[in-house]
């Protein structure tokens, strides 16, 4: 159960793990070895204390990576940055530090959630966020980023939700966001 296979090669593309995992995920994890992987939903886990492994780099075939209210802690591993066939990275509800993690390759995602983690510093404008012309969601609810808000957000004109609730930006909403004419949501409460 939350298991697919390739009909043809029996290799495993798609896990879905929710609610059902506890401990620490460590880096020599058979996980790490299922380079078919297209799919991997690991959500509202017990990985207490747990850092993420450098190892998901590995599993470059990934389109789906949600790791979802899992308790991981501390920086998100520049492998993260291998995986560019992205189109939706899930990171929330963590508590994981450190700057604007590393993105720069991910030009396919189209959905990005960072919200409710401890990302801080400045979000820069040069910052590879705003290269990622395929985004249509993003959020970044509830980090600790005090700084203004780049006009370079008015970049990403496929954006249909963009939340910055909660994340200590100061200063005012850059005229560029104006550029989102795809625009449905858009939340900038409590800064």
């Amino acid at each position: 159960n939350g298991v697919w296979c390739d009909n043809s090669t029996g290799a495993v593309t798609m896990l879905r793990l929710q609610s059902c995992l506890s401990g620490t995920l460590k880096p020599n994890s058979s996980l790490f070895r299922l380079h078919h992987l297209r799919h991997l939903v690991l959500s509202q886990n017990n990985f207490i204390s747990s850092s993420l492994p450098s190892e998901f780099g590995n599993l470059k075939r990934l389109e789906v990576l949600s790791l979802k209210k899992n308790g991981f802690v501390g920086q998100v591993p520049s492998s993260f940055n291998s995986l560019s066939l992205l189109s939706v990275l899930d990171l929330s509800q963590n508590t994981l530090t450190g700057s604007f993690p590393p993105v720069r390759n991910l030009v396919k995602l189209s959905v990005l959630d960072l919200s409710y983690n401890h990302f801080s510093g400045t979000l820069n404008p040069n910052s590879s966020l705003f290269e990622l012309h395929h985004l249509r969601h993003l959020d970044l609810c509830v980090n600790n980023f005090s700084s203004s808000m780049p006009s370079e957000f008015g970049n990403l004109n496929r954006l249909e939700v963009l939340s910055l609730c909660s994340s200590d930006f100061f200063g005012q909403a850059p005229l560029t966001i104006s550029n989102l004419t795809s625009l449905m949501e858009l939340y900038l409460d409590h800064n």
